[in-house]
């Protein structure tokens, strides 16, 4: 499913950046509106600086308020930014994680699937570098959608049948002529370098004479966007007349006429007038961002500054600067600030450090903290607390481990690739990039000299990668080579982690007795070692089985015990995952209240972790537990359960989309004629707003008379399980009341809990 995606506030190479908007370009956006509506591929090229960028983020936000002509109309549109990637190979899946397609494999069926039956605009951005690689991508694609357009900015052609070509040149300039005001306002060029200098001088008078420094200027930058930006702050230490001076004696006569040589001249020569006026922190401070594609924070800049010398404060200071004089755009979110490099200046850069042979000593420093982040990120992804800060900071900082881990298989750093691989993993499964992870976790495997150790640990994330997208014996032969290495290594735990992972793979192939047999060898080896939380996760597929082999009150009892260590743990994805088979298990056991309750809880975490895989199951637990009193919603919830599973790829486990079929019978037969109408309205809505509909379903009827007379109520929600309220409020019992209380409500007797409830209320009716 395709989703509509608007332009952030980033400020794009070569563009006017806040408060500037996009200035002139009307031809070349007619012309784009014009190719657009005949073209199936156009192809904005052109240098460095000129703009390309700013021009299609303009066409994406026009396309998608419906401004940009009548010709030109989209159910989506779709904006991917590649100017960070560095390696073909992972464009076809961020393609396809953009249009909503996370885990299926391969990429490209997964995008044909996105756009299927809808008119869709796919643009992009940045594929320098990349230009082979997109082109066979964007040809094949092209051939099975006929509603797909793409849009494509690279500064060459792709060479694909049919592609429409529109070359981006500079900003007009204005002639080495006397010229009035007016005249000179109606110059493109001109007017966006008064709106840069507006910026930095506030109080700028524009007369005839600041007019005509402002000519020159635009001739000496022979009218090139991101050069005018880069040149413009310079009036904060000089007067315009000054600043033009300035440029004329940089180029010493040597101007040229505008064409495509002379425009990469233009920028050379810009970005080294403005590089050679840095101080010297500055300076550093470009180099250090330089191996940020991402942009980075002070923390990650200051750990890679450690190595060349120089204190936090400094460098704070020199981003400031930088950001007064265009060159370093900031933006960020939660209160932290975050810095990137326009990327021509991020190339010039490079090129020098390149030069002078220091560009992969800091390259490996970034590798260094990539490796660190990694590091702590492995074991907390598992089992521990703070999994959703640990997600968003990766998240966060995901374009620039793509780069360390780039970086590490160019070196053929085995050590720094496994590390990295090791880490990353459990995000890639959770977050759904499951085809990224493994085009990932292969190379880093073909890499000779990876410890055993670690290449057990690789062989793991593997086959989990693989699990998740419903190839089994891809995973299973991946998990069997990881467990082999693991108990060669000595390492019992994570060779009794990899047992509970092949139970999985065995019981979503429909071998229920063989993966219980695994699951329960992974959690005695896991509770022997003292590890709680790996323990529990076994415990938990435990009692699936149990469900699975309608041994419901035991999986109960199993399950409650489970979610209780796991709630100590802070493990928040692994609880969801034991609620969302409590709910399962709830659902046979007839409790649909608690089925419910698990159900939202669990779905509302997946939402939060961004784990859609699980998500999807959570509603089409919702969906059962509706079937009977909510028909209509039900089959909404289904239609987006199955929107999700599509999406990422995967299927159910053997034997269960039969019970899933008898569980909606239901609704299926309330809704009659409607079903494919709510399939397909609920395969549109937002998890959130699913959530909060089934919640408000769900919602519990009015209290009882005793409650409202303050008498406690009790009930029986399961064996193993009870619920005391009084006055609608859950009542906490002591310790040794709670056991007493629970006991008796396990044995089943309610003429008892009623006489033990009544006997010891005076110790909680405090």
């Amino acid at each position: 499913m395709a989703k509509r995606s608007v332009p952030t506030a980033s400020v794009a190479a070569g563009a006017a950046s806040d408060g500037t908007g996009l200035v002139g370009r009307a031809q070349e956006l007619a012309c784009l509106a014009d190719a657009l509506a005949h073209a199936r591929l156009v192809t904005v090229t052109g240098p460095g600086g000129v703009g390309k960028s700013r021009l299609v983020h303009e066409v994406v936000t026009r396309v998608a308020d419906g401004s940009f002509g009548a010709g030109v109309s989209f159910d989506a549109v779709v904006l991917v930014e590649l100017e960070a990637v560095s390696d073909p190979g992972l464009v076809a899946g961020m393609v396809a994680a953009a249009l909503g397609e996370h885990g299926a494999c391969p990429a490209e069926s997964s995008m044909v699937r996105a756009v299927a039956g809808r008119t869709t605009l796919l643009v992009l951005d940045g594929c320098d570098g990349l230009a082979d690689g997109v082109g066979i991508l964007v040809e094949s694609v092209l051939g099975s959608c006929p509603g797909l357009r793409v849009l494509v900015t690279c500064q060459q052609v792709l060479h694909v049948g049919g592609e429409h070509v529109l070359r981006l040149g500079p900003l007009a300039v204005p002639p080495d002529l006397p010229s009035g005001v007016d005249a000179l306002l109606g110059y493109e060029a001109v007017e966006l370098f008064v709106a840069f200098a507006r910026r930095t001088c506030c109080d700028l008078v524009l007369d005839d004479a600041a007019l005509g420094a402002v000519a020159r200027i635009c001739r000496h930058l022979g009218g090139l966007p991101l050069a005018l930006e880069l040149v413009a702050p310079r009036l904060r230490a000089l007067p315009l007349d000054q600043l033009a001076d300035a440029l004329q004696a940089e180029t010493a006569g040597a101007e040229l006429p505008v064409g495509g040589s002379s425009q990469r001249h233009n920028l050379d020569r810009t970005l080294a007038w403005t590089l050679r006026s840095l101080s010297d922190g500055e300076r550093r401070a470009l180099e250090l961002l330089s191996v940020f594609p991402g942009g980075a924070v002070v923390e990650a800049m200051f750990a890679v500054l450690g190595a060349v010398g120089g204190g936090r404060g400094e460098l704070v200071v020199a981003l400031c600067g930088l950001v007064d004089k265009s060159i370093v755009a900031t933006g960020g979110a939660g209160g932290v600030a975050r810095f990137d490099l326009v990327g021509a200046v991020r190339g010039r850069v490079r090129a020098d450090l390149a030069r002078t042979g220091r560009l992969r000593s800091l390259a490996r420093r970034q590798l260094h903290w990539c490796s660190g982040l990694a590091a702590g990120a492995e074991e907390a992804l598992v089992t521990g607390s703070g999994q959703a800060r640990w997600l968003e900071l990766l998240a966060g900082e995901e374009v620039n481990l793509r780069a360390g881990l780039r970086f590490a298989l160019d070196v053929g750093d085995a050590d720094a690739a496994a590390s990295l691989g090791r880490g990353l993993w459990r995000f890639w499964e959770l977050r759904g990039q499951l085809t990224e992870g493994r085009h990932w976790l292969e190379q880093v495997l073909a890499v000779e000299t990876v410890p055993a150790g670690s290449r057990a640990h690789l062989l793991d994330g593997m086959g989990m990668l693989a699990w998740r997208q419903g190839d089994y014996r891809a995973a299973d032969g991946a998990l069997q080579q990881a467990l082999v290495l693991a108990e060669r290594s000595g390492a019992p735990r994570l060779a009794a982690r990899v047992v509970n992972h092949i139970g999985l793979v065995a019981l979503f192939g429909g071998n229920v007795g063989e993966a219980g047999v695994l699951f329960e060898r992974s959690r005695a080896d896991l509770e022997r070692l003292d590890e709680p939380g790996e323990a529990a996760l076994a415990s938990a597929n435990l009692g699936l089985v149990a469900v699975a082999e309608g041994r419901i009150a035991e999986a109960c009892r199993v399950l409650d015990a489970t979610v209780a260590v796991q709630a100590a743990l802070g493990d928040r994805h692994g609880e969801a995952v034991t609620r969302l088979h409590r709910a399962i298990a709830h659902y046979y056991a007839g409790d649909h209240r608690c089925s419910l309750d698990d159900a939202q809880h669990a779905g509302a975490a997946f939402v939060a972790l961004g784990d859609e895989r699980s998500l999807g199951f959570a509603l089409l637990v919702l969906a059962a537990v509706l079937a009977a009193d909510v028909p209509s919603l039900s089959m909404e919830l289904l239609g987006l359960a199955a929107a999700i599973q599509e999406r990422v790829g995967v299927a159910l486990p053997a034997g269960w989309p039969d019970r899933v079929e008898l569980a909606l019978a239901p609704a299926r037969a309330a809704v009659g004629t409607q079903a494919d109408d709510l399939l397909r309205q609920g395969a549109a809505m937002e998890p959130a707003a699913a959530l909060a509909r089934a919640t408000a379903a769900a919602r519990p009827g009015p209290p009882s008379p005793h409650e409202e007379a303050g008498w406690p109520s009790v009930s029986l929600q399961t064996l193993g399980r009870f619920e005391l309220r009084r006055g609608g409020r859950a009542v906490r019992l002591p310790p040794q009341v709670g056991r007493l209380v629970k006991l008796v409500v396990a044995s089943g007797r309610a003429a008892h809990v009623e006489r033990v409830i009544e006997t010891l209320w005076s110790e909680v009716d405090q």
